[in-house]
């Protein structure tokens, strides 16, 4: 199975257009914690959303904001101008939601939104190992391995 799931603050974001019918938004996630010496140590992820899940992403998010996605590990390849090969391990999206409390505005799932129609559904916090808070579905939370 390849699958993951990031919880984090958005980087850029670069939407765009193919044409009538596809539309490709790349960006970065960054995810956070202290070590031993309570230092902050920040990793940041690359991601690439695809038609509507890249429309979501472009509309409704920005800059700074906290995001929850899952999606699975891919890799792109390329050739340098100097003719070296490199690869990139990539997110590609499956779902995206707002965080726990973190919905904006206008966006699908809050105010008179009805639930059933919403990509950002209703979450439940989780804590991990770490202390990342992690949103799962209510009756998962039993079944967790933590």
């Amino acid at each position: 199975m390849n699958l993951v799931v990031f919880s984090g603050y958005i980087g850029n974001i670069q939407y765009r257009r193919v044409n009538d019918e596809f539309s490709v938004c790349d960006f970065s996630l960054a995810w956070s914690y202290k070590n031993k010496e309570n230092e902050q140590i920040t990793h940041w992820f690359s991601f690439k959303a695809y038609n509507k899940k890249a429309e979501f992403v472009n509309q409704y998010f920005h800059k700074g904001d906290p995001i929850q996605i899952t999606g699975h590990l891919s890799t792109e390849s390329w050739e340098t101008q100097e003719g070296e090969k490199r690869l990139k391990t990539i997110v590609v999206v499956e779902n995206v939601e707002f965080p726990v409390g973190k919905k904006k505005e206008g966006a699908p799932g809050s105010g008179g939104t009805d639930q059933s129609e919403s990509p950002a559904a209703i979450m439940a916090p989780v804590h991990s190992q770490s202390g990342t808070q992690m949103a799962t579905s209510p009756d998962d939370a039993d079944d967790l391995p933590f």
